[in-house]
């Protein structure tokens, strides 16, 4: 059986640092971060990536990347998921590309999981980017308003408003060996990321 669910509700980074490997006798995966998750419909912007944050904890080696589609989406619907590292331990914007999963059909209902092969470093900051060739799709969301960041705050004087990603224009296409240039922070109550999974084989 598999899990596309954090195995720690309570700690957000807590859960990389005792993630399970491989299959026996269970298969989980692991999420970008632990803040609010929504089932609710959702747009995408088309030849957007959003990148979310993922702590490696005590790294390893990622085998699968995954997301959930909770409505199929339109004929022709595609998606690519793929892994950036940071910059440096002092500048985390997304660098350099590690993964990509290729295009990824997206016009059934199911786990959407598709094969990588990631070596992550541990103690290390990685994105799980997404990018999408149409604009509405629904899964599963992190949310602005609570839980665990780990881009910190923009305002330090509403607490809901924690940074949970970037985005940044890109059109819908193999990533770029490098993220792009310009990207924004995604955070506030409203903005939303769409969660991404990963699964470590070792």
């Amino acid at each position: 059986m598999s899990y596309l669910q954090t195995p720690s509700s309570s700690g957000g980074v807590n859960g990389h640092w005792q993630r399970h490997v491989g299959t026996v006798p269970f298969k989980l995966y692991y999420e970008s971060q632990d803040t609010v998750e929504s089932n609710q419909q959702a747009t995408v912007a088309a030849n957007l990536i959003y990148a979310n944050p993922f702590p490696s904890g005590l790294g390893g080696m990622v085998d699968e990347i995954a997301i959930s589609s909770l409505v199929a989406g339109s004929v022709g619907m595609l998606i690519r998921l793929g892994i950036y590292a940071s910059t440096s331990d002092n500048n985390v914007y997304p660098s350099s590309l590690i993964a990509d999963s290729g295009d990824i059909d997206f016009t059934s209902v199911a786990a959407k999981i598709a094969p990588i092969s990631a070596k992550l470093a541990a103690g290390k900051l990685y994105w799980l980017v997404l990018v999408a060739n149409n604009t509405v799709f629904r899964t599963n969301w992190n949310l602005g308003s609570a839980g665990c960041v780990y881009l910190g705050r923009s305002n330090i004087q509403i607490a809901s408003q924690g940074n949970i990603g970037i985005q940044v224009s890109r059109a819908f296409g193999a990533f770029p060996a490098t993220f792009p240039a310009g990207g924004s922070l995604i955070g506030g109550v409203s903005p939303a990321m769409p969660r991404i999974y990963v699964h470590f084989a070792s």
